[in-house]
């Protein structure tokens, strides 16, 4: 597998880091991040940064986000302000990881989480927080399960579930909306 060369990249997040003064600890996240040789950053880069950007700045400030492939969530920074923010991520072996990778996930600020696994494992016991409260949460699958409907058929369903108005989804840069 190639060396991952991505450090050049998430440049405004870098700015953003410098700003909250933790760019020496993020500086260390994207070293682990890309001089993983276990992980493919192709495929889904570590954060589409530009379109997070838009999607954070369309997000109220009083939402809980719920992060439905986050990658590594370096786009956790953006959501500072926000309530609360849940990075939710699964690698697969064989499509963005390999050799059973498991991932180290950083934050760094105190307003997020990032897990590790499938939505469609951790969706049923966000469902009993979420359920009453619909207007509290925002959701947000940005290229992630969408890529492949039929492999991901429960995460959907769970995603429609969860976030019936309050959502951004979308594949491959075009927005996905659905009835709820």
């Amino acid at each position: 597998m190639e060396e991952n060369t991505g450090l050049s990249k998430s440049t405004n997040f870098r700015l953003l880091a410098n700003k909250l003064g933790i760019s020496d600890k993020y500086e260390k996240y994207l070293e682990y991040i890309f001089g993983n040789k276990n992980v493919s950053l192709d495929n889904g880069y570590v954060c589409y940064e530009e379109e997070n950007e838009k999607i954070a700045e369309i997000i109220p400030k009083d939402k809980i986000v719920i992060d439905v492939g986050c990658s590594f969530g370096l786009q956790h920074l953006l959501y500072k302000d926000h309530k609360f923010y849940v990075g939710i991520q699964k690698f697969v072996d064989g499509h963005n990881a390999w050799d059973g990778f498991k991932p180290m996930f950083r934050t760094f600020t105190d307003n997020s989480i990032i897990l590790e696994g499938w939505f469609r494992d951790f969706a049923p016991m966000l469902e009993p927080f979420i359920r009453g409260r619909e207007d509290q949460f925002f959701g947000i699958a940005y290229s992630s399960i969408w890529n492949a409907p039929q492999a991901n058929d429960d995460d959907i369903r769970w995603f429609k579930r969860l976030f019936p108005k309050n959502y951004f989804a979308s594949e491959t840069g075009k927005r996905i909306y659905y009835e709820s």
